[in-house]
């Protein structure tokens, strides 16, 4: 066999154990009242108690960012928060903020509902302030939603107003979207939408489910709850729905059509429960260039340490042909809304490398937009690469979701091998 042959030939490793591809991340529920500390509660599947953290002045909206980092809307501190998802304080996000409602749009940044002041405000992920998104001059905003066209709504249940608006991706004003005059729902608070299009309105203080459909028409009562001031609602991807309620001290789950499933979980006044978005490490690796030197597949499943490395061993020209491999993962959420994959690496090997990442679209072809690019050295790099455009078209109809990694030295390099350590690696899917 030739010195070439040997280099070009592929590597392949794979997982033995289902339960390694892909974990579903529990549920978090922000609880509290006027007199601080509120908590986060954290739920295993079954609804029961993990644990919780925080120690939030007033805890309302509740949002992921990516596969470990929960956003808060501390209304008590009139602040937004970053938080692990163990628990781990992260800092604070943006001050002075009247936050209430959190949503990541089709943008990818974050909208806040301000309680009183009538703005919507939209943030990037890093925290800068990219300004008023929209100016409803609605009292008491309570949650925001986002349908299947990225159009975005808001309600308030005051008195005189009791209405839902409708804006525009680019916070355009749409208009009413829903009224007491349309729809007879008096007081509408929590607002999400099943996959058909229609939203459900949690009609606080009447006590009741409502649903609208996707032109804001009352279509027929969801669920009548008897739950004492339901709020926020949240809808799962199978279209079954969790509301909780803030006087009665608990969460209620309903099957998609309504059917009452009974209590979900006994928590005092909870305003929100959102469940971590998938997340998945690899279960196939092939390496195209180069050789495994160290560590496995499961290497890859934590930022620990425990790293795969890859290697070139012998240099055949003064610019060096890159190391090359495909990552692959396997997702239960086949249209998904957001998609990120994460990947923490490092060189073992002193120099100037670059490593690039791009994904492979469903049809197998390597995107020519979606990637990134960042040079590397010897301490561990976490980067994230998130879809810009439709994340389905990176989802195969099995769940497949595929990374291509390329790393290579920067300019001609010495005659010497070198190596290439990575530590975890990451997608984040969102239903």
């Amino acid at each position: 066999m030739s010195v070439t042959s040997t280099f070009l030939r592929t590597l392949v490793l794979a997982a033995s154990l289902i339960g390694f591809q892909s974990v579903i991340a529990d549920y978090y529920v922000s609880s509290g009242t006027e007199i601080p500390p509120g908590k986060i509660y954290r739920l295993d599947d079954s609804g029961n108690v993990k644990g919780y953290f925080g120690d939030v002045a007033l805890p309302i909206g509740i949002v992921f960012l990516d596969e470990d980092r929960l956003l808060v809307a501390d209304f008590g501190s009139q602040s937004l928060r970053l938080i692990h998802a163990d628990g781990t304080e992260l800092g604070l996000f943006a001050d002075e903020v009247d936050a209430n409602a959190l949503l990541v749009d089709s943008h990818g940044d974050i909208l806040v509902n301000e309680y009183n002041s009538g703005f919507i405000r939209r943030f990037a992920q890093d925290g800068t302030d990219l300004g008023i998104f929209a100016v409803t001059g609605l009292q008491r905003q309570g949650q925001l939603a986002m349908d299947s066209q990225g159009n975005i709504y808001t309600s308030s249940f005051f008195p005189g107003e009791q209405l839902i608006y409708q804006y525009a991706p680019d916070g355009t004003f749409l208009g009413v979207f829903s009224s007491v005059a349309s729809s007879g729902i008096l007081s509408p608070t929590g607002l999400a939408f099943q996959s058909d299009g229609s939203m459900i309105v949690s009609n606080t203080f009447h006590n009741t489910l409502d649903r609208l459909d996707s032109s804001g028409g009352y279509l027929n009562q969801f669920a009548a709850t008897g739950m004492l001031e339901p709020e926020w609602v949240t809808v799962e991807p199978d279209d079954s729905v969790f509301v909780p309620s803030w006087s009665g001290g608990w969460i209620e789950k309903y099957d998609a059509a309504g059917n009452d499933l009974g209590v979900f979980a006994l928590l005092p006044h909870c305003y929100q429960i959102v469940r971590g978005p998938e997340v998945m490490a690899p279960n196939a690796v092939q390496v195209f260039r180069g050789r495994v030197n160290g560590g496995n597949l499961a290497s890859l499943a934590e930022e620990d340490g425990d790293v795969l490395r890859v290697c070139r061993f012998i240099v055949l020209n003064a610019v060096e042909a890159p190391v090359q491999m495909e990552l692959t993962g396997t997702t239960t959420v086949t249209s998904p809304t957001g998609l990120s994959v994460a990947l923490t690496s490092k060189m073992a090997t002193s120099g100037s490398f670059r490593q690039e990442m791009v994904l492979v679209d469903k049809n197998g072809a390597q995107s020519p937009t979606e990637r990134r690019t960042d040079n590397l050295g010897s301490i561990l790099k976490h980067v994230r690469l998130t879809v810009s455009g439709d994340p389905s078209d990176f989802v195969k109809a099995d769940g497949t979701v595929k990374l291509r990694v390329n790393v290579r030295p920067l300019g001609p390099t010495a005659v010497l091998s070198w190596c290439y350590d990575i530590d975890r690696v990451a997608w984040t899917v969102r239903p």
